[in-house]
């Protein structure tokens, strides 16, 4: 079997990224509803909630293929890539959770 080091190291901080930004997206969501209280239409919040809900499942989706990304096995380094594409998927829905925030 190959060495695959490198991905070991990769996938060990995505489980660490997917740990530390769950937290921050709750927090964020819970400023936002702070902030919006009576002044945001329901619909503006509901669109807000379902981001959240993506938010939630991609940095889900990045915690469990990074973890599976751990195991020894030949589909390593495929499983991370997929992990890395999950957590840039949820950046970009981060961004544009606090983009429609501000316009």
């Amino acid at each position: 079997m190959s060495d695959y080091s490198e991905v070991d190291t990769i996938a060990l901080t995505l489980v660490q990224a997917t740990a530390l930004l769950l937290p921050v997206v709750f927090l964020s969501f819970r400023f936002y509803l702070d902030d919006a209280e009576g002044e945001a239409p329901a619909k503006e919040i509901e669109q807000s909630a379902k981001r959240l809900v993506l938010m939630i499942f991609l940095l889900t989706a990045t915690g469990f293929l990074s973890t599976i990304a751990i195991l020894d096995f030949s589909l390593k380094p495929t499983i991370a890539f997929f992990a890395v594409l999950s957590l840039a998927a949820f950046f970009l829905v981060y961004g544009w959770f606090f983009y429609k925030i501000v316009t």
